[in-house]
């Protein structure tokens, strides 16, 4: 409920400041990369609006490419602005508190600095991280703030990444959290057995049969010898 009244007030601000298109051509900006992107014209603003979540570290180099965009001032790690640079192009953002992280919610016209966070490969914060208290065995059940996160913030991030990628993310994962992990992937192959062969995993997620082989070595993957073969687990 908090959130949702941080964004009802940042949004009544947004209807004066982006009814001229001063955007260059549409195509340039990359809506499904992460921060995604949504363009705002169905409510006849030309911005594209975003909200994401990310750690505090990851605040100070957003920081600094707003700042060669726009004369960002502030030392503060959580903050309010409303600016607008010599080309006549403007932002609006609110940083704050919550998930363990940081909730960014912003708004441009800026393409430049669009293109410029997506340079930045920013990740959300993994649920370990934000909820360093659940029980990953009944995480997926779970509704409230959990839920929230998830829809909001998470959900968006994860379908943004190619299968390497997902991978990569959960490489330092605690091992219940891994192996949860693990499982929704096993799901995206659609996999109609328990067990699969390393080669049915390299061919399926895209990895090679070696760097599947060193993450089963490692424990990354559940699995299981039959027949005298390494097997992964798929369900």
């Amino acid at each position: 409920m908090i959130n949702w009244i941080k964004r009802l007030i940042f949004e009544r601000k947004l209807n004066h400041a982006y009814r001229t298109n001063r955007l260059d051509i549409q195509a340039r900006v990359n809506e499904k990369h992460f921060p995604l992107k949504s363009f705002m014209l169905f409510r006849g603003l030309y911005a594209y609006d975003l909200e994401f979540l990310i750690s505090e570290e990851d605040v100070l180099r957003v920081k600094k490419v707003i700042s060669e965009n726009f004369p960002l001032k502030t030392e503060e790690l959580y903050f309010k602005a409303e600016l607008s640079n010599s080309d006549n192009l403007q932002i609006h953002i609110h940083v704050h508190h919550n998930f363990n992280g940081a909730v960014v919610l912003l708004v441009t016209n800026s393409v430049s600095l669009l293109n410029s966070l997506d340079n930045l490969k920013l990740q959300t914060l993994p649920p370990w991280i934000v909820f360093p208290n659940a029980d990953p065995d009944y995480f997926t059940c779970t509704q409230g703030n959990e839920e929230y996160w998830s829809h909001c913030y998470f959900v968006p991030f994860w379908c943004s990444l190619n299968i390497i990628e997902k991978f990569s993310y959960i490489e330092n994962a605690p091992p219940k959290w891994r192996e949860l992990f693990f499982y929704f992937y096993m799901y995206e192959f659609h996999f109609k057995k328990p067990f699969i062969t390393m080669q049915e995993f390299a061919d399926n997620s895209g990895i090679s049969f070696e760097e599947v082989k060193i993450q089963v070595d490692a424990g990354l993957f559940p699995s299981t010898v039959v027949d005298g073969e390494i097997m992964i687990k798929s369900h």
